[in-house]
């Protein structure tokens, strides 16, 4: 069947419809498994019986590596002290790697369409996140406690650590979209949430988060003004910059002049109490690799100290231990590698915005453990889509000679 008869049936728009609602959902993850780990988990069986997904060749490199960790992770669960936490989290990290494998064989299959539908998605997952969280912070919804931490909001996540960076990336394709605008009414709508998202990244009161903003802001803006082209002249981006830059100030002036705002900000941007016992901890977990140089096992980072490493790199190694870490680092490398070609091969800000978001969560990713986020996963399967002039050459040549056989 081809993609015309795929997107004009009825049941090739129910599918289309459980991939949206699927990201549109991606913002609720206070409980486990949440509804959206339910309906990828449907839309992957259905895609799978349904030859929905369809890869490129270079998707076998990353894949390697990926591999290689999978094994990783079974060989290093000789040495788990606690199996419950330990199968739990290997089969959450199987799950997202499943999730990578969906996403990128949904868009090799269907193109910019099924990517719209995604960030559609989960641009509705971000603006109610962050809409839920700002009134609840303002004390406009009733049990407003529910979407909150100590003051910081949360929505309808389970930390504000992860609230704040999973609003990053939409921030950037709204950038995006005020620019490619036609309407004054787009216009509004998309400064409004940029506004919108870009005070609530900052009431979570995470400061990794506003360190992943304002790298992940700084590097989209330098590959957006480097890959300008007449389309879209430099000028016009540096107007644009300025603008946004004068908003940025605007509502940080606002903010500030709250006084419980004012507090808490004073309060969060100093050192914090648990950043000693962070620190000893990854200390604690690294020296552990003397003993066990592969690995203590899936999730036993935190049975190693009794203290969470808050570092992906920290737990991996802990974890998984050296192999392990060369195994997912070389393969998030290469993913950026590949995002940064892609956005300078086509200059498209799909690819700009996974160059800029990734680097952002790298940077997350020292002080938080960002392994299981899923939003992290979409961003590293997204650059895989993209094939280069010699693929697109001979696919073209593959379709002429498979035309002229039939």
């Amino acid at each position: 069947m081809n993609l015309a008869n795929i997107f004009e049936s009825k049941l090739g728009k129910l599918y289309l419809l459980l991939i949206w609602l699927t990201f549109a959902l991606s913002g609720w993850v206070t409980i486990e498994p949440a509804p959206v780990d339910l309906l990828v988990t449907l839309a992957f069986v259905i895609a799978l019986f349904s030859s929905y997904l369809s890869f490129h060749s270079h998707v076998a490199f990353p894949l390697t590596f990926i591999w290689i960790f999978i094994l990783q992770n079974i060989g290093a669960m000789y040495f788990m002290r606690n199996h419950i936490t330990g199968f739990s989290y290997f089969f959450i990290t199987l799950y997202l790697i499943i999730l990578w494998v969906m996403i990128v064989g949904l868009i090799s299959r269907f193109g910019k369409k099924m990517t719209k539908l995604i960030i559609s998605g989960y641009t509705t997952a971000a603006i109610i996140s962050a809409l839920l969280g700002i009134m609840a912070y303002f004390n406009l919804l009733p049990n407003a406690e529910t979407f909150m931490y100590l003051g910081r909001i949360k929505s309808l996540f389970k930390d504000p650590n992860v609230f704040g960076p999973f609003l990053i990336p939409i921030v950037l394709f709204a950038i995006n979209y005020f620019e490619e605008a036609t309407t004054r009414k787009k216009k509004l709508f998309w400064v409004s949430t940029i506004t919108l998202l870009t005070i609530a990244v900052f009431l979570s009161f995470s400061r990794a988060a506003w360190i992943n903003y304002v790298i992940s802001l700084g590097t989209f803006f330098f590959f957006w003004i480097l890959f300008s082209t007449k389309k879209r002249s430099l000028v016009k981006r540096m107007s644009l910059l300025s603008i946004l830059f004068i908003l940025f100030a605007a509502m940080l002036f606002t903010l500030f002049n709250n006084e419980s705002i004012n507090s808490m900000f004073n309060t969060r941007f100093g050192l914090q109490k648990y950043d000693t016992n962070r620190f000893a901890t990854q200390l604690t977990v690294l020296n552990s690799l003397e003993t066990f140089p592969l690995g203590k096992g899936p999730g036993q980072s935190d049975s190693i100290s009794d203290y969470s490493p808050h570092s992906l790199y920290v737990r991996v190694l802990g974890e998984y231990g050296y192999l392990g870490f060369f195994s997912i680092i070389s393969f998030i490398i290469l993913t950026l590698l590949r995002a940064v070609y892609a956005a300078y091969k086509t200059k498209a800000t799909l690819y700009i915005v996974c160059t800029a978001a990734i680097i952002g969560l790298l940077v997350n990713s020292f002080v938080i453990d960002t392994l299981h986020w899923r939003h992290f996963w979409l961003l590293l399967a997204i650059p895989w889509v993209y094939k280069s002039d010699s693929n697109k050459t001979a696919s073209s040549a593959k379709k002429k000679n498979m035309r002229g056989e039939l």
